[in-house]
């Protein structure tokens, strides 16, 4: 070996600086050639002769550089044919004897190389600004010892399943737990040094292939070995140690310091394993890395745990907002100004983000990744500014104040997880040195590992911050903590939300997403930090918003930008979608505020600015809608409630077809005792189930008709089979519902949960006989100004903004979306245009009775006559509301918010009297 490998790399990224714009073959061809040589460590003198004259059997000529028995050059003008070159190097063989015939022949133009590998029959072409990364290419010179290899394919997600194959072999071999992952992550590490000059490329595949064993039986040993080299300080290392060993250089930072148990491997595994080595992990972006581990991962602990891939395009959702908008307009307005670009370099370096939920480190190492790029923009603006200092300076400016990763700080609770996070960073780190090295001229890495990311192995819910992570040394908090619902949480995490939200009322409803939002406010007291969070958006509606947005604004915090709901997918193979919000918030209030808003879920943001933005992500004021028992708004608003529910294992609920048999057989009570019964599902597609309906009047046919009393039996022995004592004291009364909410007049019918897809809940009016069921909201009322007002824009807007959604669809509450909405005042003339509408939009229906509700009011076939109808009522119903023109939500909502505020006072006001 000529020189370390790393110096190599060094005097190639400054042999492609200086002769970047050279041209000319003649004058300058021979100090090319002999500055090349000198790249290796290698005196071209001692090795090859420039102008070798032959006799060919076509005449004399002279070859540009040769070396016996080893390399031909050839070398032209710049922008001239290479082949043509080639051609003329293979002419001169025949006036060479048989030991002077080269193995490679390398032809370039200064800017262009194409080396020629004559016993592999293989072609490489590169530029010369491209030579550091192809060193490899020339063992034969560097006298490194070249193995062949499978030709390297690309890595992307699907490497997972080759490392998933390992991880299963392993496994099933009895081979688990911690030994097995911390052996993955650093089996993965060593996979993306072999192909980023950490170490000589493929220095640790080309050791595993030639000396291991085909039968696998002595891989394990041999890794062993080679990790406790990686954590071996050249300078302590045995003097008799393997050369092929001793080039895998020193790495330190941890990685490799605690003694795995040694794996068992056998053929196939390490086929497996050699597979792994020959994909290109050159190119691998260190945010797929945590994506491809885990893949190997069982999806139920990655799910609970957090650990999880997000598309980059997404978190820059959260990063561009939050500081690198900010930091690239800054940049921008530097101009030429050196001081300015110094200070701004200097400003990033110490910049430190916290992740407090940092699962494999996708928001860390994206969030390093482009602070150092921008930082590479500022030193490359510098150094391009006519008349600055000379390079030297330079150099000394951008590597003292280059970013480290022990700026990015975060707590994970599983230990695999913060371990892949921790390395990631380190990857994202060395290819960024990559590319500073390029701009300086000069090869910069930071191997040996002298400083890590201070990813914390602990459960951040059960921890004060500040005992980790001092506040005054965080800028921002950022990250996608766990999608947890209330449904979904385990009992340690029951006990996570109780912890931290143990003195606040109504905890048990919020989202396990929550906590951190209370653990961020409470650490940004007294601070200018700034939080983004990625989270599901039941935390922006309904019942969560009241225990959660109280809390928060009551330690005067401000929403400083915000996207409302969009779809975040984890960019897996399974790409669980979830619908989510972004929301930053921060003590001291940012003077620009700017929604994102979505005109479908999946579409692009629009950029919206805003005054103030308020717990549901409407600019306006801070107020938080509860819910309430009693209606709000004027007297003569009707009531309205949920519908009956049976609670009877489907007992007391019959098809059409049981009902027709019923009626066939028993013709007298069919009448009496079965009723239609009225339910979302069936209402919006158009078709009824039916019920029995008994109550004290008719009791006595339940032991005269076997069918009843089977039934009426069923439900006795599933409700005393119940472990709620409300459930076991309805057994006493087996025949009735549940719970019997029925309205004794006609009403108008409202389905809990609809498509958010559509611009409008579909609603109906039936019949007091009809029953309905508690899937549905019934308003005791048949007023056609009433269901106007339901159907309206105005209070679609409230229901989109107020209620709560189950995934992204709509959910209707009485106590949260009708009893808190607030009805204005209407003139009999109000009511009678209204009225009229209605009716034309009941018409228009009843003229599409071939069609459900669910096709007519699909926004795709919804019929123009219909939806024309309902933009009327629109426009009608806003106009009411406000003089001005309300064109969206936003503005609709505004305006209740203002009605809601204005009732509220006027109720205070009525007590106060009282």
């Amino acid at each position: 070996m000529s020189i370390p490998f790393n110096e190599m790399k060094e005097n190639a990224i400054q042999f492609a600086r200086e002769w970047k714009l050279e041209s000319n073959e003649k004058a300058e061809a021979q100090s090319f050639w002999n500055d090349f040589f000198q790249v290796f460590g290698i005196s071209r003198r001692r090795v090859a002769a420039f102008e070798k004259f032959v006799a060919t059997e076509n005449g004399n000529g002279f070859i540009d550089l040769f070396w016996k028995g080893k390399l031909i050059v050839e070398h032209k003008s710049k922008g001239k044919n290479l082949d043509t070159a080639y051609s003329q190097a293979l002419k001169y063989f025949s006036g060479l004897k048989e030991n002077e015939l080269p193995k490679y022949i390398i032809v370039s133009d200064f800017e262009n190389f194409k080396l020629y590998d004559l016993d592999e029959s293989k072609e490489y072409e590169f530029k010369l600004n491209e030579l550091y990364t192809k060193l490899h290419l020339f063992n034969f010179i560097s006298d490194y010892d070249s193995i062949n290899v499978k030709e390297e394919d690309p890595v992307n997600i699907d490497a997972g399943t080759e490392i998933g194959k390992l991880h299963d072999a392993l496994m099933n071999n009895g081979y688990t737990g911690h030994n097995l992952g911390v052996l993955l992550v650093r089996l993965l590490f060593c996979f993306f040094a072999d192909h980023t000059g950490i170490w000589p490329k493929r220095a640790f595949s080309q050791y595993i292939i030639n000396n291991t064993k085909e039968d696998g039986s002595d891989l394990g040993a041999q890794l062993n070995s080679i990790f406790d080299i990686l954590n071996t300080d050249n300078e302590f290392r045995q003097k008799n140690i393997n050369p092929n060993l001793d080039i895998l250089g020193y790495i330190n930072g941890g990685l490799f310091r605690d003694r795995l148990s040694t794996a068992f491997f056998d053929s196939s595994t390490r086929k497996i394993l050699i597979k792994c080595c020959g994909l290109n992990w050159s190119g691998i972006s260190p945010v797929v890395f945590g994506s491809i581990f885990q893949s190997s991962m069982d999806k139920e602990k990655r799910q609970s745990l957090g650990a999880h891939y997000t598309a980059e395009k997404d978190i820059f959702k959260v990063l561009n907002p939050l500081f690198l908008d900010d930091l690239y307009e800054r940049f921008e307005k530097c101009g030429n100004d050196q001081n300015l670009l110094k200070r701004l370099l200097i400003d990033i370096s110490q910049i430190k983000i916290l992740d407090p939920a940092c699962g494999c480190g996708d928001f860390l190492v994206l969030a390093y990744r482009e602070l150092r790029r921008l930082q590479l923009e500022i030193i490359k603006k510098i150094n391009s500014i006519k008349g600055f200092v000379q390079m030297q300076e330079m150099n000394l400016l951008g590597l003292v104040n280059i970013l480290d990763v022990d700026s990015m700080y975060g707590f994970e609770i599983d230990e695999l997880s913060s371990l892949i996070a921790k390395v990631a960073l380190w990857m994202s780190d060395h290819q960024m040195n990559m590319e500073l090295s390029k701009e300086l001229g000069r090869y910069y890495a930071r191997i040996p590992l002298k400083k890590a990311a201070n990813i914390f192995n602990i459960n951040a819910l059960r921890i004060d911050w500040k005992d980790y992570v001092k506040p005054d040394c965080i800028n921002y908090i950022v990250g996608n903590p766990p999608f947890i619902s209330k449904q979904d949480r385990n009992k340690n995490q029951e006990k996570d939300m109780n912890l931290v939200f143990e003195k606040i009322k109504k905890h048990g409803i919020l989202d396990y997403v929550s906590a951190w939002y209370k653990k961020a406010a409470d650490y940004i007291e007294d601070t200018n930090i700034e939080v983004a969070f990625v989270s599901t958006n039941s935390i922006i509606q309904g019942e969560q918003i009241e225990p959660l947005w109280s809390y928060i604004f009551s330690k005067n915090i401000a929403i400083n930008f915000a996207h409302r709901s969009f779809k975040w997918q984890n960019g897996l193979s399974y790409n669980a979608a979830v619908f989510v919000v972004i929301i930053c918030f921060s003590k001291k209030p940012r003077s620009k505020k700017y929604i994102y808003d979505y005109t479908e879920v999946s579409s692009e943001p629009l950029r919206i600015k805003a005054k103030n933005i308020n717990c549901y992500l409407v600019d306006g004021e801070n107020l938080i809608v509860k819910g309430t028992l009693n209606r709000l708004a004027v007297e003569d608003t009707p009531y309205a409630a949920m519908g009956n529910m049976p609670n009877d294992n489907k007992n007391l609920i019959l098809t059409e077809e049981e009902k027709d048999c019923f009626n066939q057989t028993y013709p007298e009570y069919g009448e009496k005792i079965i009723r239609r019964l009225i339910s979302a599902k069936e209402m919006i597609n158009g078709s009824f189930r039916w019920c029995l309906w008994i109550n004290d009047e008719n009791t006595h046919l339940i032991n005269k008709i076997e069918f009843i009393r089977r039934r009426v039996m069923n439900v006795k022995k599933y409700r005393e089979a119940s472990s709620r004592e409300a459930t076991k004291k309805l057994s006493e009364i087996p025949y009735a519902f549940g719970e019997i909410r029925q309205p004794n007049r006609k009403y108008i019918c409202i389905p809990r949960h609809s498509s958010e897809r559509r611009k409008y809940i579909p609603m109906a009016l039936f019949s007091e006989e009809d029953i309905i069921h508690d899937s549905c909201i019934a308003v005791h009322s048949n007023e056609l100004h009433i269901m106007g007002i339901l159907m309206s824009s105005m209070h679609m807007a409230w229901v989109k903004r107020i209620g709560g959604r189950i995934k992204g669809d709509y959910r209707y509450s009485v106590q949260l979306c009708y009893n808190t909405f607030p009805f204005c005042k209407l003139t009999n003339k109000n009511k009678g245009d209204i009225s009229e509408i209605v009716k034309k939009i009941l018409d228009i229906r009843d003229e599409n009775k071939d069609k459900t509700l669910s096709e007519i009011y699909d926004p795709i076939s919804m019929p123009k006559k219909l939806l024309k109808a309902h933009k009327e009522l629109d426009k009608l119903v806003e106009k009411i509301y406000s003089n001005k023109v309300l064109d969206n939500d936003d503005k609709r909502v505004g305006v209740l918010l203002e009605c809601y505020k204005e009732l509220l006072i006027t109720k205070a006001l009525k007590v106060q009297k009282e």
